[in-house]
């Protein structure tokens, strides 16, 4: 026993000779209240009455010795302190960070996968997507898990069959990853500022092209159904009760979607390296906006599972069309060897299109 050598009952202590300590063991090891290092307070204990720190007790050690006590042992159990695991030292920055999630967990496996620290089955991904392709076999509409990206999160209020859908009527998982919402708020702020002085350029330079001589009416015929073809595709940008609609929309779908937000400085480093070997999604991108809805996507369904929302298959919905993201309507390879190995199921990403007409098989 360091500090102090137990003597014969009745007879005074016997003090050995003081080791040396290191100046951070001299911190470590500033006497503190005797209450503090014991879940009774022994004999002779009084609150300015102090005992060397447990870290100077042998881990073998059964009980203290009491100075101020008649000599006899004191049965008071010390806390084993020396032999509990340091956390300290040991737990990742990433919990007291996330302080929003109460599952850490799920934010460090998929930060693993993300960064390429585990191992994923890239190659049966790439062996499917080069098969030939078979008409898929989704399961029920309640075992279908659908993540929304910013772009339909802007244009489902112009689509009422997927909207409602979306918004009442589905039974599985929806996930509204909070970099998706943002990026929302950002594009419609910005929509609405420029859509109708970009309308009333096209009107100016309709009624200039009507004006030209009759052997330039080819470029007019082909402007007029550019000109068509924008107002079919954003004229519901100026309608009056664009902001109505859009409030109406966002606010049926954030009412019953999951919102998970995932740490921004555990992908900091990743996002730099999936840039740099054009790992998808993003590597299309001058930011890392892609990859950040992608880690929620997959942090929300990890949360979902667990909160009892079980699925089969994983849908992201996006309107963009690159190739950091999948290939004729085909997820890219890596994304859905990610998914398998965080999640087990299938990962496939639809456009409104399919979207539409999964919604009216399932009606």
């Amino acid at each position: 026993m360091s500090g102090t050598e137990q003597g014969t009952p009745g007879t005074p202590a016997k003090k050995s000779t003081p080791r040396k300590r290191s100046s951070a063991t001299k911190k470590a090891t500033t006497p503190r209240k005797t209450t503090a290092n014991r879940s009774t307070p022994g004999p002779g204990d009084t609150p300015e009455k102090t005992e060397e720190s447990a870290a100077d007790v042998g881990p073998d050690a059964a009980a203290a010795v009491d100075p101020e006590a008649d000599g006899t042992p004191s049965t008071t159990p010390v806390e084993a302190t020396t032999n509990a695991p340091d956390t300290t030292a040991t737990a990742s920055p990433l919990v007291s960070e996330y302080v929003t999630d109460t599952r850490p967990s799920h934010v460090e496996r998929i930060r693993a996968v993300l960064a390429g620290e585990v191992a994923i089955d890239s190659k049966s991904a790439v062996s499917n997507a080069l098969g030939a392709a078979a008409t898929p076999v989704r399961p029920p509409g309640d075992r279908v898990a659908f993540g929304l990206d910013a772009n339909i999160i802007l244009k489902l209020h112009t689509r009422s069959l997927e909207a409602e859908y979306l918004g009442s009527k589905h039974a599985g998982l929806l996930v509204m990853p909070a970099q998706a919402v943002q990026e929302f708020w950002n594009n419609k702020s910005s929509t609405e500022n420029v859509a109708k002085s970009v309308r009333d350029a096209f009107k100016r330079l309709d009624g200039l092209i009507k004006d030209l001589e009759p052997g330039h009416q080819e470029f007019q015929g082909a402007f007029t159904t550019l000109l068509d073809e924008f107002e079919n595709s954003a004229s519901h940008m100026w309608a009056p009760d664009f902001r109505a609609k859009v409030e109406s929309t966002f606010n049926a779908l954030a009412a019953r979607a999951h919102e998970p937000r995932f740490p921004k400085s555990a992908l900091a480093h990743i996002s730099h390296e999936r840039q740099m070997t054009k790992t998808p999604p993003g590597f299309k991108d001058t930011g890392n906006g892609d990859l950040y809805v992608w880690a929620e996507f997959l942090l929300g369904l990890m949360h979902g599972r667990e909160d009892g929302q079980d699925f089969d298959l994983a849908v992201l919905i996006t309107e963009d069309k690159k190739a950091d993201w999948g290939k004729n309507g085909e997820a890219h390879p890596v994304l859905v060897a990610e998914a398998a190995e965080l999640l087990g199921v299938p990962f496939e990403t639809w456009d409104l299109k399919e979207l539409k007409e999964f919604a009216t098989s399932a009606s």
